[in-house]
């Protein structure tokens, strides 16, 4: 069976993982995480004075307390916790029966697990395996600031003969190639001019491709001036 968590939860003991997550809301609330499957993670709640609403049933808010709880710890364990934060971005949940007393146990699993978002099912039932709540949450999945560090933006000039031997063409496949966006263009005295931003090491080798360019370019000198990254484009253009 395929493992959904991020490596790194697979070689911490259950126990740890434990420690730093049943705290805050969880701890108020008695939620304890009671199991971590391949492709499940499972919560309890007590139904008490904490968690029931004035007619002594277990309030629905409380439900989706313990829903969105499983729901957002279960994408930040799928995640590198040192290169993606977690939101959520929607939760919803249909009460399906009472409960006066006692535990219920939620039920986490995947629906859909991408890059940029996760959606979750949760089921919620009584001590005696009675559907109590069924949501769905949805989860963003956002890479950190720190990770712009490896995202570079270099502006450059390619001097020699550059112009008239598909320089700017040449230089758009290539940096679709390397997943690079920006823009090339000719200018008035005969020179190239491009901005490449992507990863570092992409861009490092897109430079060094334009060191040669094209067959027929033969390229004098190549200046670069390195800028802030922008994450400004979605491709890469020719200008005219």
């Amino acid at each position: 069976m395929c493992n959904i968590w991020f490596p790194f939860y697979n070689e911490v003991e259950f126990e740890d993982i434990k420690g730093f997550i049943e705290v805050n809301m969880l701890k108020h609330l008695d939620i304890r995480i009671v199991d971590m499957t391949d492709k499940a993670l499972v919560a309890t709640m007590p139904v008490d004075n904490r968690t029931q609403q004035p007619m002594g049933l277990l309030h629905g808010g409380a439900s989706c307390v313990l829903a969105e709880s499983l729901g957002s710890i279960a994408s930040y364990l799928c995640v590198d916790p040192e290169k993606c934060d977690v939101v959520g971005l929607e939760i919803n949940a249909n009460h399906v029966r009472s409960v006066k007393q006692g535990l219920v146990r939620g039920t986490c699993t995947p629906l859909h697990l991408g890059r940029s978002s996760h959606i979750w099912e949760i089921k919620i039932k009584d001590d005696e395996d009675r559907l109590v709540c069924v949501s769905r949450m949805t989860n963003a999945i956002l890479e950190r600031e720190v990770i712009m560090s490896d995202k570079v933006r270099a502006r450059i000039i390619i001097k020699g003969w550059v112009q008239g031997v598909a320089f700017r063409y040449k230089t758009k496949g290539a940096a679709c190639e390397h997943q690079v966006t920006g823009w090339v263009r000719n200018k008035a005295d005969g020179s190239v001019e491009a901005v490449f931003e992507g990863d570092k090491s992409q861009v490092e080798s897109l430079l060094k491709w334009c060191e040669k360019g094209p067959k027929m370019a033969v390229v004098k000198e190549l200046d670069v001036a390195w800028e802030d990254y922008t994450g400004g484009f979605t491709d890469f253009d020719i200008r005219f």
